[in-house]
């Protein structure tokens, strides 16, 4: 679906500049309509250390300390997330007293559960 709004964006500022002749919206569509994407693409990664879940997409950070996390599982939920495979894991935790939750979808699952155990128990 990225890719795919990468390709529209970049048609679209194709189309405007032809039919405008202006350089200006051609280039701001396709920084907005192209260029999110991209960085959302190349920039999504969770790391699980010092007691923390961290997860970065694009412009978009959650810092979760581990003692907060209530539950990890895996599911296939198509919500808006910083997942970039459907392949997710759906983490629940409490943050200023409510229950919120983020899904994500690391490559190596089995590992990232086991790292989030350890950081919402404190063990090494």
């Amino acid at each position: 679906v990225l890719l795919a709004s990468v390709v529209a964006a970049l048609i679209g500022a194709f189309t405007a500049f032809h039919h405008s002749g202006g350089w200006v919206p051609p280039v701001l569509i396709a920084l907005l309509g192209a260029g999110l994407p991209v960085w959302i693409i190349t920039s999504t990664k969770y790391t699980v250390a010092a007691g923390s879940v961290d997860v970065q997409c694009g412009p978009f950070r959650w810092h979760i300390p581990g003692p907060n996390v209530i539950k990890i599982f895996p599911t296939r939920s198509v919500i808006s997330s910083p997942a970039l495979s459907l392949d997710r894991l759906h983490i629940e935790y409490e943050q200023g007293g409510m229950r919120r939750s983020l899904l994500v979808s690391p490559l190596q699952q089995g590992e990232f559960i086991r790292a989030v155990e350890t950081a919402k128990t404190g063990t090494a």
